[in-house]
């Protein structure tokens, strides 16, 4: 017989890793240079991402990571890419935005049907059916945009342009590390041949003035509508985002413009495009705005009045 343990055994606790490595990084002096560009929520992508904020596209992550390490820090540019993309911050860019119901079914296909779609797949009928609503909506633009129209008809696509953070003021430093503005911009351009072409119509304001709440974006139509009082038809292609374009605000506010005795114009017409396919006019004139900006020479400052 062994000797009698009255107690169990038990090996002590591992000790290795509890303490800090003498080389680890220490984050704090990271994010607070991070946070020194005063990235922001963006007003046009806080539905589908509200924890996500941005910086403008004047800023970069080679500018940000050239003036922490001028300022006598050492870190790898790596480290400060992970640091940002661990406070979830992004760079603003304009473009077409893809639409996920392509996105999932270009996946679907390739890993459950080599590549090509299925017959009798309800996946692959679901996406039949919105390519072909998608397609259709397409046609119909095209449609309106090469028509001969009358003059007292007026096509126009809508839309708010993406984030806008102001001051920009590219090669003057103490600009980076000033709080931007957030402006909005919504646009109505005109749709159609150059002979049926109608001047842009761009209603401009920053949240010093107002949100984009329902009733700020219903405020901006109303002001269009009295720049084109004379139109008597006027149609609208816009997109499917209800807090701008499908709400009960807009609706109410229109029905009473066109039954008031301000303008005369007789209807209007809101024409939708198919979720995820609503690249329209209004992109191209908002990227032409990008580029203007991004043209622009550093430290020239432009005043209120100088902007139309």
């Amino acid at each position: 017989m062994g000797k009698d343990i009255s107690t169990p055994l038990a090996p002590p606790k591992d000790q290795r890793g509890r303490h800090a490595p003498a080389n680890k990084l220490d984050q704090k002096p990271l994010h607070e240079h991070i946070e020194s560009f005063h990235p922001s929520v963006s007003h046009y992508r806080r539905e589908h991402a509200p924890w996500r904020r941005y910086l403008p596209s004047d800023i970069s992550m080679k500018l940000m990571y050239a003036d922490y390490i001028e300022k006598d820090n050492k870190c790898s540019y790596e480290s400060y890419r992970k640091a940002v993309k661990s406070l979830n911050i992004s760079f603003t860019q304009l473009g077409e935005e893809q639409c996920e119901s392509c996105l999932l079914q270009e996946q679907h296909v390739k890993a459950d049907h080599q590549g090509e779609a299925a017959v009798n797949c309800p996946q692959c009928e679901k996406w039949q059916i919105h390519k072909d609503s998608a397609t259709g909506s397409r046609l119909h633009y095209q449609s309106d945009a090469e028509r001969d129209l009358p003059e007292d008809t007026s096509t126009r696509s809508v839309d708010l342009q993406k984030v806008i953070m102001l001051s920009r003021m590219p090669g003057v430093k103490s600009a980076v590390f000033t709080r931007r503005i957030v402006a909005y911009h919504e646009t109505f351009v005109s749709v159609g041949k150059k002979t049926n072409k109608k001047n842009t119509i761009s209603v401009v304001w920053h949240e010093g003035i107002a949100g984009r709440s329902a009733a700020e974006i219903t405020s901006a139509y109303a002001a269009a509508l009295e720049k084109e009082r004379d139109i008597k038809h006027i149609v609208y292609w816009v997109d499917n985002c209800s807090s701008q374009n499908k709400n009960w605000c807009l609706f109410s506010s229109l029905v009473s413009i066109v039954n008031s005795q301000t303008i005369s114009t007789e209807d209007i017409t809101l024409k939708f495009f198919h979720p995820g396919h609503t690249f329209m006019s209004a992109d191209s004139f908002h990227h032409g705005v990008e580029q203007e900006m991004k043209s622009r020479p550093g430290g020239v400052v432009f005043g209120c009045s100088r902007i139309v």
